[in-house]
């Protein structure tokens, strides 16, 4: 299941803050524990056996009301990303990136790609500083 570890909205990846403001938390955390890392497409009309109903019928027909024929990436978890730091703290501690990238809930790549001190920042994002 999902760590509730959230705060605030502000804290969840945008692919799902929208939701959880309209919708409530509840029905992202559902979204998550149900479709954690994978892309799913909300349909304009959901029929019983659709897969979004083990959301339960009220959160799966909400979500559709609130964005028919929308794509959503459904982060794989609801806790902000490790730091660097978080990473080397677990690797000196022993761990292998497996095991921390199960530790934190991540994939083992970008783990590895964190740890090598790669940009992991999406290349097709727009920098509001330049």
């Amino acid at each position: 299941m999902t760590d509730r570890r959230v705060n605030d909205f502000s804290q969840l990846p945008g692919s799902v803050r929208d939701i959880a403001e309209t919708l409530g938390l509840d029905v992202v955390i559902r979204l998550v524990d149900q479709f954690g890392g994978c892309e799913i497409y909300i349909p304009d009309q959901i029929k019983p056996d659709h897969p979004l109903m083990a959301l339960g019928e009220t959160a799966a027909r909400a979500l559709v009301e609130y964005c028919p024929r929308d794509r959503i990436n459904v982060p794989k978890s609801l806790n902000p990303k490790p730091t660097a730091s978080t990473i080397e703290d677990l690797e000196n501690r022993g761990l292998t990136r497996n095991q921390i990238a199960r530790e934190l809930n991540i994939t083992q790549r970008h783990v590895r790609r964190v740890a090598n001190g790669e940009d992991t920042s999406d290349p097709n994002q727009i920098n509001l500083f330049d």
